[in-house]
């Protein structure tokens, strides 16, 4: 699962210096924004699942996600650089509403990609209600 997760992260990382870059140099409407967030959301899903060996896409279904204090600071902190950082590119550059959108997304994008919860595998014993 490890190396799914890694080619996914990499992938969002890579996905949000295109966003950067979108903002920062080109003038893409809104629809921009509308296939950047599709291309996020089904290219890193597909990309994930894709990684997964078969026995891996069986054992899925029994991992147990734990979000701990970490992964909630990290993604805030990137939340509120990426929103700090779109402000200002809006108010001080003056470009326009989009592109600051699409800076901002793009920054936490690549600032979070690597943020993963923990995953642990549930062995019968945990779940002998399940079974």
């Amino acid at each position: 699962m490890k190396k799914a997760n890694f080619r996914a992260s990499l992938f969002v990382f890579i996905l949000g210096l295109i966003g950067i870059y979108l903002g920062l140099m080109t003038d893409v409407g809104i629809w921009g924004i509308i296939g950047l967030i599709g291309v996020y959301l089904g290219g890193s899903t597909a990309i994930y699942f894709s990684g997964l060996s078969k026995e891996d896409r069986v054992d899925v279904t029994h991992a147990e996600v734990s979000y701990n204090g970490r992964f909630w600071w990290l993604l805030m902190g990137g939340a509120i650089i990426s929103l700090i950082s779109g402000g200002l590119f809006y108010l001080k550059f003056g470009g326009s509403l989009v592109s600051a959108i699409l800076f901002g997304s793009g920054l936490m994008s690549a600032l979070t990609a690597f943020v993963t919860p923990k995953y642990n595998e549930k062995t019968r014993l945990d779940n002998a209600d399940e079974f």
